[in-house]
């Protein structure tokens, strides 16, 4: 039996009965305490307030942390928020300063029953700013959700991550942030073109980072003959995910990292002419 299996979810989107509402607590950065807006938590030191704001009177200034002026990875989250509906959507606003080939990015996983057990993972989206913005600029993602689950809480995470290629930390680089919205909104519907995807495609892994277990999403328009890889900062191959012919369709594979080192890793899939890497941190 294939490890690897077609993730499709069948049901289509439906309108949620009760008015959207925003689940984030202070998604507007208004209320602080020291360097730290109130409800959101960090495993670092990587935010401040700004007083440059899309609306109201304080945003967030985020970027990598520092410890005696070297710079490294910066997070910022809130965790068990409880959540109702059929569907999300994450948006909010930016302006992003990159340095080098620096980036941030936006983790939600919602959680919820499933076969009558809580806690499961039911469902997950992800976004990767790159891109210099000097204004306030929109930005949105939806939440792929599994289907026949009951959500009941959410996670939201913000991460900021080095050059690609040289793996270096910049100083320079952050983002400002205001008016985050989590809601139960219709942000599409699943259709044919779920189902059956007309082109390649090889999702960000979630969770990212993650210890030891990670899901990696890609698509195939076409039957193809499929190898995912994973690789260590070294180009050596730790991991060879899939070596095989696959049909068209989505798939969820899911990769165990245990027995590795923290660290960045990265994943690569290469099917006819389609190649892509995307990067991934296993911290323990």
């Amino acid at each position: 039996m294939r490890r690897c299996y077609v993730f499709i979810t069948c049901c289509v989107f439906a309108l949620s009965l009760c008015q959207a509402q925003n689940f984030l607590k202070n998604g507007g950065f208004e209320t602080w305490s020291g360097n730290l807006p109130v409800s959101w938590k960090t495993d670092t030191i990587s935010s401040k307030k700004s007083v440059i704001v899309r609306s109201g009177t304080l945003a967030l200034k985020f970027g990598h942390s520092e410890i005696f002026g070297t710079p490294f990875l910066g997070s910022l989250f809130q965790d068990s928020l409880p959540v109702s509906g059929n569907t999300f959507s994450f948006k909010g606003w930016h302006q992003l300063y990159p340095d080098s080939g620096d980036y941030i990015t936006f983790l939600v996983i919602i959680y919820g029953k499933q076969g009558g057990v809580s806690g499961k993972l039911v469902g997950a989206g992800s976004m990767d700013l790159t891109t210099k913005k000097t204004i306030y600029t929109a930005f949105q993602f939806g939440i792929s959700m599994v289907s026949n689950v009951i959500p009941e809480t959410a996670s939201v995470s913000i991460y900021s991550f080095p050059d690609t290629s040289s793996g270096k930390y910049h100083l320079g680089t952050y983002a400002l942030f205001d008016d985050f919205v989590l809601d139960n909104t219709i942000t599409g519907v699943l259709d044919k073109e779920f189902m059956y995807p007309q082109s390649f495609s090889l999702e960000q892994n979630y969770p990212n980072p993650f210890n030891p277990n990670t899901i990696i999403e890609f698509s195939l328009p076409k039957e193809q003959h499929v190898v995912l890889r994973v690789f260590n900062t070294l180009g050596q191959v730790v991991a060879t995910m899939l070596d095989e012919n696959l049909p068209q369709g989505r798939y969820r594979k899911e990769f165990n990292g245990i027995g590795l080192s923290s660290g960045i890793y990265f994943y690569e899939i290469r099917a006819g002419e389609f190649s892509q890497v995307k990067k991934m941190m296993l911290v323990k």
